[in-house]
């Protein structure tokens, strides 16, 4: 039986996260697992992730725990896919939207 806070590469997951008082829903698949206190740049540099293919941001201080970097897809087809670092807690495997937006 799989843990429930435990993801693969190729997983598809679902969260939500808040900004500026507004809740979002939002949907993608795993594209690299970052280890304890590791930073999620060196873990998308070391599995050979060309980053320029989406958009990303500086991802802040490395965890103490096993955490996922996801790639949800843009709003149109010709749209960069975004990359996201969220809190493992709120992370839930998804039906297989397979990384479409919510």
């Amino acid at each position: 039986m799989r843990d429930e806070l435990k993801f693969y590469r190729g997983d598809d997951v679902r969260w939500s996260s808040q900004a500026q008082g507004t809740w979002k829903k939002k949907t993608g698949q795993i594209i690299a697992v970052v280890p304890p206190r590791s930073q999620p740049e060196d873990t998308l540099y070391q599995k050979n992730i060309n980053t320029a293919e989406y958009y990303s941001y500086e991802f802040g201080n490395p965890r103490d725990h096993e955490s996922y970097i996801i790639a949800v897809n843009g709003k149109t087809n010709r749209a960069k896919p975004r990359l996201y670092w969220p809190k493992v807690k709120g992370l839930e495997l998804d039906g297989g939207n397979n990384g479409t937006n919510n």
